[in-house]
C-alpha cells in the first residue's frame, strides 16, 4: 500500500477578468470602483495615492497592492508626473487569500518581472476567450496562465509589508474622516452630524470631498453603507435586519437603494454569491 498524502491549498485562482498596462498622466484621478473579484495594483514607475475602503495609501515604483473584493477604493496620480502602471483582476478562494487583504509589499526586480509576465500571460488569456466552449489555445493559455499566478502569490506570502510613506496633512486628515465613516456606518447620521464627528464644519468636509473624493459626503457615506450591507448579507443577515441596522426606517426602501446603489436585489446579491465560476472566464 502507498498512502496518498493529502495536500491542502491555500488558495485557488478560478478566474480572470482582465490585466492591463497602462500610462496614466499627471493629475490623473480614478472616481473609484467596488466590485466582488481581486485586483492586483502595481506602480511600474511614478507614484500613485490610493484609497482602499477607510485607507489612504501612497506608492511608489516597485510596489503591489492588493485590494480584496468589495472594496471600494479609486487612484489618483502624482500632480506632477505621469505613473506607469500594471492592473491584474481574478477571483480567487480560500483562506490563504487572506494574507493579501490590505497589503502593499516590495518586489524585488525578479518578482517584478515575474508580474509583468504573468499579465502579460493574462491578458493574452482574456483576448483568447470566447463565450460557450472554451477553445484549446484559450484552455492552454488560461492553465499556464493560472499556474504562474498562483506560484507567484504563493512565493509572496514569505514578504513584509512594504514600508509605509509619509501622507500630506489633507490626505491625513481624509483617512480620519474615512474611518469615522466606516465606525459609524450602522447609524442614520445626516452631513451635520457626520461633520461634528470628524471635528470640522461641514462646509470644510465638503471641500474635503471634493478634493479627494469623486462623490459628495452623503453619497459617500451611502456607499459604506452599502459595504457594510453586503458584508451582513454574506455573513446569512435576513434582509430585514440589514436595513434595521443600517437606519432604514422601511425595508422596501432598503431594497430600493441596494438595487439602485448595486444594480440588483439583496435576494439577486446573495444569489450571484453563491454562484461558482465554472472555468477561467473573463468579465
Amino acid at each position: 500500500m502507498y498512502p496518498l498524502k493529502p495536500i491542502t491549498r491555500p488558495f485557488t485562482v478560478d478566474a480572470f477578468y482582465n490585466a492591463f498596462d497602462v500610462v496614466r498622466p499627471r493629475g490623473f484621478y480614478f472616481a473609484g470602483e467596488m466590485h466582488d473579484f481581486w485586483e492586483a495594483v502595481f506602480v511600474v514607475d511614478g507614484q500613485v495615492t490610493v484609497t482602499a475602503d477607510e485607507q489612504v495609501l501612497s506608492l511608489r515604483a516597485g510596489q503591489l497592492l492588493f485590494h480584496k473584493p468589495l472594496e471600494f477604493h479609486r487612484l489618483w496620480t502624482d500632480r506632477d508626473t505621469a505613473s506607469h502602471l500594471q492592473l491584474l483582476s481574478f477571483h480567487a478562494v480560500g483562506e490563504g487569500m487572506r494574507f493579501f487583504e490590505g497589503r502593499c509589499l516590495e518586489l524585488t526586480p525578479t518578482e517584478q518581472q515575474q508580474y509583468g509576465h504573468i499579465c502579460s500571460k493574462v491578458a493574452t488569456t482574456v483576448a483568447l476567450y470566447t463565450p460557450g466552449k472554451p477553445s484549446d489555445a484559450y484552455t492552454e493559455s488560461a492553465f499556464s496562465a493560472v499556474l504562474a499566478l498562483e506560484s507567484f502569490l504563493q512565493g509572496l506570502t514569505n514578504h513584509s509589508p512594504a514600508g509605509s510613506h509619509e501622507l500630506s496633512a489633507g490626505e491625513q486628515h481624509f483617512r480620519e474622516i474615512l474611518h469615522i465613516l466606516h465606525e459609524h456606518c450602522e447609524e442614520n447620521l445626516s452631513v451635520e452630524e457626520l461633520a461634528a464627528l470628524c471635528g470640522c464644519s461641514v462646509s470644510n468636509l465638503k471641500r474635503i470631498f471634493t478634493r479627494y473624493a469623486d462623490r459628495s459626503v452623503a453619497k459617500y457615506f451611502l456607499t459604506v453603507k452599502m459595504q457594510r450591507a453586503m458584508q451582513l448579507l454574506d455573513a446569512a443577515t435576513p434582509p430585514a435586519e440589514v436595513a434595521r441596522r443600517l437606519g432604514f426606517a422601511d425595508v422596501g426602501y432598503f431594497y430600493t437603494v441596494f438595487r439602485r446603489e448595486i444594480g440588483m436585489t439583496p435576494g439577486a446579491y446573495l444569489k450571484s454569491r453563491r454562484r461558482k465560476p465554472q472555468h477561467l472566464a473573463p468579465h
